[in-house]
């Protein structure tokens, strides 16, 4: 696939590498400084015209499976950017990851003794396709779906940017739970087969919904700025600064949950 972005910003610094040496060596007599930066900018703005008027270009679909490999752990981190992301169990017996990745990923797989270490993250061309403007409109919209593991605890680390995000976790076994999310829509399900999760939410301007399946007691903290948060008071009463579930000490399945909040919607059931 041609990457058109790489191009044209090219082509853009080219211009203003040569001005800036016609410039210096006093081939032109105007002021460069005064005539470079309207100009980059109608060209900018031009090629932004151009492309609303294009039709809606297409992502490259990447599918990618990795194998368990006897490994009796999984660390899995994810960095998303925009768009809409999926996470889910439902991946094969032996596997690890199986995804369908619309725009692409970069994936990483290390062995750290029994554990299985993988990084899925955007691919770096992908960035330079955001970051030009005349892309802006032509609807670039990645679109991530990913089954992970059930056969074995899973360490799970999710950053996301401006995006839709949907984690079922019902059937996977997560330990340990990091989710940070920026302008995000993001729904949640916790997971009801670990005997113990440990979650961290960090949520910037989002609307988060959490739940939390029947059967998993949940010690919960928010911190929040001006978030607007409503907790289940039925399962969940408040005692002190926590919301916890009255038989938390003895139940078999517990969730331990920390959401930092800004400027969010926060909904836990």
């Amino acid at each position: 696939m041609v990457n058109r972005g790489a191009y044209v910003w090219g082509g853009i610094l080219v211009l203003v590498g040569v001005l800036l040496f016609l410039g210096n060596l006093g081939i032109l007599v105007i002021d460069v400084w005064k005539v470079l930066f309207p100009l980059v900018v109608i060209v900018i703005g031009g090629l932004t015209v151009w492309a609303a008027t294009r039709p809606r270009p297409t992502l490259t679909v990447q599918p990618l499976q990795l194998a368990l490999d006897h490994a009796e752990r999984a660390s899995v981190r994810i960095r998303f950017g925009a768009g809409h992301l999926q996470i889910r169990g439902g991946a094969g017996a032996s596997t690890l990851v199986d995804g369908t990745f619309h725009g692409g990923v970069d994936s990483h797989l290390r062995r750290n003794g029994a554990e299985a270490q993988v990084e899925l993250g955007v691919p770096s061309d992908f960035f330079l396709h955001v970051l030009s403007p005349w892309m802006w409109w032509g609807g670039a919209r990645m679109e991530w779906e990913v089954a992970l593991t059930e056969s074995v605890p899973v360490s799970l680390d999710v950053e996301t940017g401006a995006s839709e995000a949907v984690l079922d976790l019902t059937r996977v076994q997560v330990d340990r739970l990091r989710l940070a999310c920026g302008a995000s829509s993001v729904q949640v399900r916790m997971p009801s087969v670990a005997a113990m999760t440990k979650a961290r939410i960090e949520s910037g301007a989002a609307s988060l919904v959490i739940d939390v399946p029947d059967g998993v007691a949940a010690s919960i903290e928010v911190e929040t700025g001006l978030a607007n948060v409503r907790v289940n008071a039925a399962r969940f009463p408040k005692i002190d600064k926590r919301y916890r579930s009255p038989d938390y000490d003895t139940a078999a399945r517990r969730l331990e949950l920390r959401v930092e909040a800004g400027i969010a919607s926060v909904d836990v059931n």
